[in-house]
């Protein structure tokens, strides 16, 4: 029997594969986001996608990595706010005083300062890669900070002279901070300036800890030793028992 007999057979544009989600038929348009910026994309891909007649009973929903995106900075709003807390904590366990603290808090501020301008300067970003190397460098810089307030106060209680002390500290912890900033931003140099299969992910955080560590470092080194002349640290407090007679 012809099959003719029994269907119209007629060339024609339709599905190539219906696809099912929770018992659910759905269309999957996928697209690749060739620029930095994934969510700025995905907001303007939005806004052109409310202007098409989707007929009654259908409905638009962004998944993908978009969504992961979301959901990591929803994490990110949480952790940090509490990461910086501890860090304030543990400071002040170190420090024994909150003068001290937000003097050390200054250093972080600057790391950051110069991870801003080196996205700025690069076209990046802010991604989930860029913000972990902000967590990066706020930890060295604070690293960094406590070794300057510690090498100053015990220069300090030797000369009780405060610009004799912030001389020392300087010329004594220069070359170890310029080392460590030095080392952290040599590391991933390579890394901020590669053009390779998977640079999208780990070139923002590169480009983060070398800016950081190159800018925020020099920043730290003119900004701190300043501090220490204008601002009075003071020593740790300590308790003391005595034994009455």
């Amino acid at each position: 029997m012809p099959l003719s007999r029994m269907a119209k057979i007629r060339y024609d544009t339709g599905a190539s594969s219906i696809f099912r989600e929770n018992h659910r038929r759905f269309i999957p348009i996928k697209f690749r986001v060739s620029s930095k910026d994934l969510g700025g994309t995905v907001e303007k891909a939005q806004k052109e996608a409310v202007k098409a007649n989707i007929p009654e009973g259908y409905f638009m929903e962004w998944s993908g990595i978009f969504n992961e995106m979301k959901t990591a900075f929803v994490r990110f709003y949480l952790t940090i706010p509490l990461a910086i807390f501890l860090i304030i904590i543990l400071l002040y366990m170190f420090h024994g005083n909150m003068r001290n603290v937000l003097l050390t808090i200054v250093a972080p501020v600057c790391a950051v300062f110069g991870g801003l301008i080196s996205l700025l300067l690069t076209g990046q970003s802010l991604s989930i890669s860029a913000i972990v190397g902000f967590i990066s460098i706020i930890g060295i810089a604070t690293f960094k900070t406590c070794i300057l307030i510690s090498h100053y106060l015990e220069v300090y209680k030797e000369t009780k002279n405060r610009q004799l002390a912030v001389i020392e500290t300087v010329r004594e912890k220069f070359r170890s901070i310029v080392m460590v900033g030095l080392t952290a931003s040599l590391g991933l140099l390579p890394a901020s300036i590669a053009h390779g299969v998977g640079s999208q992910v780990q070139k923002p955080l590169a480009i983060v800890v070398v800016g950081g560590m190159l800018i925020g470092t020099g920043i730290i080194l003119l900004v701190m030793p300043l501090l220490f002349k204008f601002v009075h640290i003071e020593e740790q407090s300590t308790a003391k028992i005595q034994k009455g007679v």
